[in-house]
């Protein structure tokens, strides 16, 4: 084996896009031949083990062969492993294939390709002695409490690009994991279904609605009681139909466009108590990407964001597509930048 391998790959065979392709694993291993390794890891308590390999066999591209949820759970074990301080340092480059069911952190960054196209591409690339251009990407620090399943409340810590933490955000991916549908097509389902749901509730044909339309919609509100604090400053509202925070700008399968304020170590923050119609009137700024308007609402920039559950509800933050539950409190701040390459690789 060679002193340094260029490239390797952990492959989630419980993603969605991976599912049912079982000799995935040995098609990727064989496409690396010698300069790399493959490790299919099937819960998240299997990848501490494979970064140590990582990192001992001198792996320069760590590729993740799932959606955002398995990037984020490739530099969470960073985090847990390495020190969450030494994630930037410890991760030479991290690398989000396509195929996921958003993959808004590939969209950001402009990497471009299935994992089979991606990994020929950088054995191109690490045999020519070429480095590939590339982009350092902010993320976020969400620390907290959680209540466990026995109402125990214990400290938290999880690093991140993106959090709906509570209200429509939160809300909304609980029906678009539900959905038949993936990427665009789920995203537009769950926004008509539940715009559709909310106005029915609202209005005077409630009492002939069924109750499953009408409980659609209410799961995708996600209200919440809770109190919120941006750097220091309190906002005005008991009860949140609204708090999302982002540390990059988001395109969210080319449908809703989010956080265009966030970057450079400054967090992007849409928080308050918005109604449906509000959220309604806000729908044509989500999909261009433009500054939601709403007296009932903060949409904005901000270092530091504090949040905490007031009512018996608790705060069900979806960070990078994977759900934390039972979140009694929390603090979010900026994080470590992470090196990503700037690859197309369609064209290679």
């Amino acid at each position: 084996m060679p002193d340094r391998l260029a490239i390797g790959v952990i492959t989630n065979p419980h993603s969605r896009k991976n599912r049912g392709r079982h000799a995935r694993a040995g098609a990727l291993q064989e496409l690396l031949a010698g300069r790399g390794l493959v490790r299919e890891t099937r819960s998240t308590e299997e990848i501490g083990a494979v970064l140590d390999e990582f990192r001992a066999s001198g792996v320069s591209y760590w590729v993740t062969d799932g959606g955002d949820g398995s990037l984020h759970w490739m530099l969470n074990s960073a985090a847990s492993r390495f020190g969450l301080d030494e994630v930037a340092a410890a991760v030479p480059w991290a690398v989000p294939a396509n195929g996921g069911t958003i993959d808004f952190v590939a969209r950001h960054v402009g990497v471009r390709g299935r994992a089979e196209q991606i990994v020929r591409r950088l054995l191109a690339e690490d045999a020519a002695g070429r480095t590939p251009p590339g982009a350092l990407v902010p993320t976020l620090i969400m620390r907290g409490v959680r209540r466990d399943a026995a109402g125990v409340e214990r400290p938290f810590e999880r690093l991140g690009f993106a959090a709906a933490v509570a209200g429509i955000g939160s809300g909304f991916f609980d029906q678009y994991y539900a959905s038949r549908f993936q990427g665009a097509p789920a995203i537009l389902e769950v926004i008509a279904r539940a715009g559709g749901s909310l106005l029915l509730d609202a209005g005077p044909w409630r009492r002939l609605t069924p109750a499953r339309w009408l409980r659609y919609g209410q799961v995708a509100l996600g209200r919440v009681a809770g109190r919120v604090t941006l750097d220091g400053a309190a906002l005005p509202y008991q009860e949140l139909t609204a708090l999302n925070v982002g540390a990059f700008p988001i395109n969210l399968g080319g449908v809703i466009k989010v956080f265009p304020q966030a970057g450079a170590g400054r967090l992007h923050v849409n928080a308050g108590d918005l109604s449906v119609f509000g959220m309604i009137a806000n729908l044509p700024r989500l999909f261009t990407g433009r500054a939601l308007r709403s007296r009932a609402l903060f949409d904005g920039a901000a270092r530091e964001v504090t949040a905490e559950a007031t009512g018996e509800a608790s705060l069900r933050p979806v960070m990078d597509g994977e759900l934390i539950d039972g979140v009694r409190a929390l603090t979010i701040t900026g994080g470590p930048a992470v090196r990503v390459p700037c690859i197309d690789a369609r064209r290679a």
